[in-house]
């Protein structure tokens, strides 16, 4: 038998809002609300036209979010 593949499991750099808040388990809204106050540092891309320039979230970011929720409840 020839040798076999891990399979590839490729994780974004970075992260939509639906997609952020899938990953904290909270809602679309909520995930805005981290960033309004400042509790979650994202980035506005270049906008494509008629429409609203999208928000993303480095996953160093999402992660940095997690690390600092996990210290504030221990």
């Amino acid at each position: 038998m020839k040798g076999t593949l891990a399979p590839l499991t490729l994780q974004p750099e970075l992260y939509r809002i639906r997609d952020a808040a899938a990953v904290l388990g909270v809602s679309e809204r909520m995930v805005y609300a981290f960033i309004e106050i400042g509790k979650l540092t994202a980035v506005r891309l270049p906008g494509t036209g008629s429409k609203r320039s999208p928000v993303r979230i480095a996953r160093a970011d999402l992660l940095a979010f997690v690390e600092r929720c996990r210290g504030a409840s221990a």
